[in-house]
């Protein structure tokens, strides 16, 4: 039916990972690919413009709500507003460093890595109920096979077209799959009309009236108190939309 959202995630990851393990030259070729897969994203969801939100999500999801919401100081909070590729990619992120690592295994390896302390905003968007729903669904076990498959034939793509090296590719995968997780789905009642937990990606992604969005925090690796405050954090957001 609509198996086609999960392939969309790939140029999207492979862009990611282009900047630590990809050819320099391949990376507009890249950068095309995820612009034609939102595009094609958009169409298949009626996505509309929010322009009146572009470049202020920050006024929807302050530093001092972050701050406040964390019990950590908003003078020393890491802000991080990105704002490439189209507005429904664009986030707002504060991060602060409190010294905690984890352990991510990339081929052979396994590398210690830092873990910031997160509170995010992204993914605003208008959508239909029906396809939030669809899209927020838990997946089956077709639906992770056709995942898994979608990915291994994107890399052996990249590795004939030059784009990355056999080890370059295992690499990136691995980092694909380590940054996408647990795919489970958790529904939340009380915020919005539907929202849904992903606790592999510790991200509430909620719908009302139209509009989808998502609130990504990572607190003390605490799941139950992330998505506790995500959900306090969402209804202040849905409360200015």
């Amino acid at each position: 039916m609509k198996s086609y959202s999960l392939i969309l995630l790939l140029p999207l990851v492979l862009l990611l990972m282009s900047n630590s393990c990809g050819s320099d030259s391949k990376q507009n070729e890249l950068k095309s690919e995820v612009s034609e897969a939102i595009k094609i994203a958009d169409k298949a969801s009626g996505t509309k413009s929010l322009d009146k939100y572009t470049g202020k999500l920050d006024e929807l999801l302050t530093v001092q709500m972050a701050a406040k919401i964390t019990g950590y100081n908003a003078e020393e909070a890491i802000e991080n507003y990105n704002q490439n590729i189209s507005p429904k990619y664009h986030s707002i992120a504060y991060t602060w460093d409190q010294g905690r690592t984890r352990m991510m295994s990339v081929g052979a390896m396994n590398l210690e890595v830092p873990v910031m302390e997160l509170v995010q905003l992204d993914g605003l968007a208008l959508i239909s109920k029906q396809d939030f729903e669809y899209m927020n669904r838990e997946l089956t076990e077709e639906d992770l096979k056709n995942l898994d498959q979608a990915m291994n034939a994107k890399m052996e793509e990249k590795v004939a077209d030059g784009t990355l090296s056999k080890d370059q590719s295992k690499m990136a995968g691995d980092l694909g799959k380590g940054m996408m997780g647990d795919l489970s789905r958790e529904k939340v009642s009380g915020v919005g009309e539907l929202a849904v937990w992903m606790p592999g990606q510790n991200s509430l992604s909620v719908y009302e009236n139209g509009v989808t969005f998502i609130v990504r925090v990572n607190l003390n690796g605490d799941m139950e108190t992330s998505k506790s405050k995500a959900g306090i954090l969402a209804k202040e957001i849905l409360a200015k939309l």
